[in-house]
């Protein structure tokens, strides 16, 4: 394992970094602790480095994450820094030089509120970028197309992709190519800035993110909104115990999707549920036994809310689900190919993520996974979520990023 100092970047709240590899070059996306954003590109074979300050500083909002892309061309793309603020993206002129990165634009379409910047690929290679514009509780979704010919972007489909109406938004995650040759999207909506106002999971597919369908293959048009009912897989009602970012999935060895996330049960008490497709329905299937009401309102970036979904994944035909609980502490519920449960694992078995190194209290070791391979990493260490709000009194000095290659 190599593991190498990067720089130090701000300790007093989280916000997302990102690393994008190819066969030579590391891409590394990040905040200093100075709030600058800055890319380094480092060679792997020479460790040689060059870094790039552009020109945006983040604040101390947990949601400007910022995110790397390369085109066919080799052009490094970079955007973040955004929560319902005009655009921010930069891209190379030259292939392969981010010194030559300059701020650019898109299609100059209803990008004056953006948030949740993603870059993605098509089946043929061709860079798309998703964002929301506009806030919490009223927003639509969209998605531009990159033409290398041309270096201009254009909307990849005309209109809105999930449409807000004025009265909500989707927290929708962006298009996650399966081994079925389909683009899954799924998640929730949400009426106001308040996180327990999200409600109704909502899941669509697309073979070439033109045409879209319900999970039963029923023709959707777009834009898919919060009164789109065939495309519901579970109608939770607002303040049902669902918010967005706990909702994970996996595919199994039939290439079906399985959908993770929590909600309330009948009592009140939150509880972990799967839902996959089973006979033109969907199967839902409540997989814990907790015996605790979990509340979570107001508005921000919120810390642990009483409960998180950390992992999952197939392990041997089973489906294996990492967890950790306010109460129950860190648990792994194992279900078979028809989702039987299996013993139930808790406390130091049940493989609890890394925790904190240092000595400030409340510190969390922070990870961002390779966009392009498993074989890296970054680390670091960060206070939690402070619903985007600054922090007063003794605050950690700004912690070492690593770039940890295995």
């Amino acid at each position: 394992m190599n593991k190498v100092l990067i720089d130090h970047v701000p300790a007093d709240f989280p916000v997302g970094f990102c690393l994008l590899s190819t066969e030579t070059v590391h891409y590394i996306a990040y905040y200093n602790a100075d709030h600058e954003m800055v890319i380094v590109q480092r060679d792997i074979n020479t460790e040689k480095s060059v870094t790039k300050i552009v020109p945006t500083k983040i604040g101390c909002d947990s949601h400007n994450y910022v995110t790397l892309a390369l085109d066919k061309d080799g052009h490094l793309h970079v955007s973040g820094n955004m929560h319902c603020v005009p655009l921010i993206y930069f891209r190379t002129q030259i292939a392969g030089d981010i010194s030559s990165l300059e701020k650019a634009e898109m299609t100059g379409l209803i990008e004056d509120g953006v948030t949740y910047p993603v870059f993605f690929k098509t089946s043929e290679g061709d860079l798309v970028f998703t964002y929301r514009d506009g806030g919490s509780g009223c927003g639509s979704n969209y998605f531009n197309r990159y033409d290398c010919e041309t270096t201009t972007w254009s909307r990849l489909v005309d209109g809105k992709i999930f449409d807000g109406d004025g009265k909500c938004n989707g927290y929708m995650i962006a298009p996650s190519k399966g081994p079925d040759g389909y683009f899954h999207v799924y998640g929730v909506w949400r009426d106001t800035p308040a996180c327990e106002t999200n409600h109704d999971l909502t899941y669509i597919r697309s073979k070439d993110l033109l045409n879209w369908e319900n999970a039963f293959g029923e023709k959707q048009e777009l834009p898919v909104n919060s009164d789109s009912s065939t495309c519901f897989v579970d109608p939770i009602p607002a303040e049902g115990g669902i918010i967005n970012g706990c909702i994970k999935h996996v595919f199994d060895q039939q290439d079906r999707i399985h959908l993770l996330y929590h909600k309330s049960d009948a009592n009140g008490y939150m509880q972990i549920y799967v839902a996959r497709i089973e006979n033109d329905a969907w199967r839902i299937e409540q997989v814990s036994n907790f015996s605790d009401r979990i509340w979570f309102e107001g508005y921000g970036s919120m810390g642990f809310i009483g409960i998180t979904l950390d992992k999952f994944e197939i392990i041997d035909d089973h489906l294996v689900i990492q967890y950790h609980h306010k109460t129950e502490g860190y648990g792994l519920i194992t279900l078979d190919k028809n989702l039987n449960p299996q013993p139930h694992i808790k406390g130091d078995e049940a493989e609890a993520p890394i925790l904190p190194k240092s000595n400030f209290p409340g510190m969390q070791v922070r990870r961002c996974n390779d966009r392009s391979t498993n074989s890296a990493y970054l680390q670091w260490e960060t206070l939690s979520q402070n619903r985007d709000q600054q922090r007063e009194g003794d605050l950690p000095d700004p912690s070492p990023l690593y770039l940890i290659e295995e």
